[in-house]
């Protein structure tokens, strides 16, 4: 993995074991898990969502070493 000059001033330096370690992401939608296996996960477009308490920060994903917690996060919105 790398980090750009850019990366290492927005967040602390990761330690290795978290470097190590696998982390997900959910989708309720296939053609959005295939996009991100092609091209990793990318921020959304926030203009054209309407915000709620789970909208990421600007620029931002949600990412856990958690499958269950991604599974919750990603699942079908009601």
């Amino acid at each position: 993995m790398e980090f750009s000059f850019k990366t290492w001033l927005e967040m602390a330096i990761p330690k290795s074991r978290h470097l190590k370690q696998t982390y997900y992401h959910g989708t309720p939608k296939e053609k959005d898990g295939l996009k991100i296996l092609v091209n990793g996960i990318e921020p959304p477009d926030l203009t054209i969502r309407k915000k709620n308490w789970l909208t990421p920060l600007k620029g931002k994903v949600y990412i856990t070493p958690s499958l269950e917690y991604a599974v919750i996060i990603g699942g079908v919105k009601p």
